[in-house]
């Protein structure tokens, strides 16, 4: 892999990791036009950036959580952080080999989440929601393992966590930017235990080594790309209530795959 590629691949990680859109639809659109540049583990990898990026724009609000705990005694928000985070860490525990097999990728899997999490965007005024809570602080357990459930679902590709956490954040009775929040906040520990499990392995160990010159390129692209993107989705929340744009915007980009995977392979 060339440099230029590698920071096409963290433009576009950074770009779109976060913002309710799909990483994982984008990736496929430019590693087909850069040919297969970045394997499977290069692309875990570059979660690196984006997680620097979440921790570095949210470090008010973790020094808050922190503070919550230890100075305040109140557990409120780090408890459903915690139960919010556990459905995903127990899935992605359970599915890991079948996520390393790419049994849930291919451009149908995401074609299809794209068009459902798109229309479910678009509709999401219109779905009844549950008495109205102020912050994640104020969700009551129940309601934290409701967007946890939603969070797991965005491992299969296409979903996007940022997307159907903030959709589950909505039902739940929180408003776009607390739900976008609040699901960013609790995709932390979650990246985290991803970022160790690729550490650990021997094997990613010797990855790193060997390729350490495109990833910290590709990452530090991620994570600029990434901390920009975030302030600029966070202001968008703050003035804009509706998530329709998001939802057209899932639905055009599956139309794209379709055509891009229709004209060049047979999936």
């Amino acid at each position: 892999m060339t440099i230029a590629e590698s920071v096409v691949l963290g433009l576009t990680q950074g770009l779109t990791e976060l913002i309710p859109v799909s990483s994982s639809g984008h990736l496929l659109i430019v590693q087909q036009v850069l040919q297969g540049a970045g394997d499977g583990f290069f692309l875990q990898f570059i979660n690196i950036g984006t997680l620097a990026a979440l921790l570095v724009y949210f470090r008010t609000k973790l020094w808050e959580v922190l503070g919550d705990i230890f100075k305040r005694k109140d557990w409120r928000l780090a408890r459903n952080l915690v139960i919010t985070s556990l459905p995903m860490l127990v899935a992605g525990w359970l599915c890991a080999r079948m996520f390393d097999e790419g049994l849930f990728g291919g451009a149908r899997v995401v074609i299809v989440m794209l068009v459902v999490v798109g229309l479910v965007m678009i509709f999401i005024d219109k779905i009844p929601k549950m008495s109205v809570v102020k912050s994640g602080k104020e969700l009551s357990w129940q309601r934290a393992l409701l967007v946890g459930a939603a969070q797991a679902i965005s491992l299969i590709p296409g979903v996007s966590r940022s997307g159907v956490t903030i959709v589950a954040g909505r039902i739940t009775g929180m408003r776009n930017r607390e739900a976008a929040e609040y699901g960013f906040l609790a995709a932390i520990p979650v990246m985290i235990a991803v970022v160790l499990r690729m550490v650990v392995d021997g094997q990613n160990r010797v990855y790193m080594y060997e390729n350490w010159e495109v990833l910290m390129v590709s990452n530090v692209v991620a994570f600029v790309s990434g901390v920009i993107v975030l302030g600029l989705l966070m202001k968008y929340l703050t003035k804009k209530r509706s998530l329709q744009m998001f939802g057209w915007y899932k639905i055009v980009l599956a139309l794209v795959i379709f055509v891009v995977f229709w004209v060049s392979v047979s999936f």
